[in-house]
């Protein structure tokens, strides 16, 4: 039975062990969430040493010559590099079934090269991208085809 008038007075928490516990749920939250992440994270991919020579060794124009290299044409001559010090080169790589990466490009040189008076054009040696592929006759047809010429 409960008598009127007696309620009594209302228990209250008390306020610092309450807060401990909130902070200490948070901060094991955290931690947690921390540990977690740092397990399912990806290592980070180590970069490979690059090559000498790789594209990433540059110097000062005229500093040094280009290095030297002997290479066979599609008709089997030796060109080399070195052979045409002092003269204007652009050095190019293209392959003559590699499609619409390289048809582009070459047609871009092309035109660049038409341009200029044919005293100031530089020689253009280009690299096979695919030595087995590039044949003497897929090599000039697709000269023709860019009209590279020559």
């Amino acid at each position: 039975m409960i008598e009127a008038g007696r309620a009594g007075p209302a228990r209250a928490l008390p306020l610092r062990p309450f807060a401990l516990v909130v902070v200490a749920t948070a901060l094991a939250g955290v931690a947690g969430g921390v540990a977690l992440h740092r397990l399912r994270a990806a290592p980070t991919p180590v970069a490979p040493a690059l090559p000498e020579l790789h594209g990433q060794v540059v110097w000062a124009p005229g500093a040094r010559p280009a290095p030297s290299f002997t290479l066979r044409d599609q008709r089997g001559a030796s060109v080399a590099l070195g052979a045409l010090r002092g003269r204007p080169v652009l050095l190019t790589f293209l392959g003559s079934r590699c499609g619409s990466g390289c048809a582009p490009e070459a047609l871009r040189l092309a035109s660049v090269l038409r341009r200029l008076p044919v005293a100031e054009r530089p020689t253009l040696v280009i690299v096979s991208l695919d030595p087995q592929g590039d044949t003497p006759v897929a090599i000039d047809r697709a000269v023709r085809r860019w009209g590279l010429g020559g």
